[in-house]
């Protein structure tokens, strides 16, 4: 994931990378996750663990490569074949996802995570 960086245009942005959670009790949810100016996905999704321990990187990472909805607000602007099975997707931010959205995702945690609001609170549309 990509915060306010300049690229694709200028490799200077790498300096503001966000690494994705990679353990979900331990990491939690990113909840600045719509401000994100650039989100970085592999298609298909890569884990270290099973999935019961990445929900945040599979429930976001469908959404980004899935979800239709996720089109009206991010423009694929990059689509880096590294191997002939996996593909480097870059996704631009075009608008601020609405907090319906952000409330159905959540819920989507909170269906995993129901005691531990780490997991599903993400800053909200003011």
């Amino acid at each position: 994931m990509l915060r306010n960086s300049l690229l694709p245009n200028d490799l200077e942005g790498l300096r503001n990378l966000i690494p994705g959670s990679v353990y979900d009790l331990r990491d939690y949810v990113p909840k600045e996750f719509f401000y994100y100016q650039y989100i970085i996905v592999s298609e298909p999704l890569i884990l270290q663990f099973s999935e019961d321990k990445q929900r945040v990187i599979t429930i976001l990472g469908n959404f980004m490569l899935k979800d239709p909805r996720a089109m009206d607000y991010y423009n694929l602007i990059e689509d880096v074949v590294i191997t002939n099975d996996i593909h480097i997707k870059v996704f631009k931010r075009k608008d601020l996802v609405p907090n319906f959205i952000r409330e159905d995702i959540s819920n989507q945690f909170k269906e995993y995570y129901p005691d531990e609001p780490r997991m599903y609170e993400f800053t909200m549309l003011e």
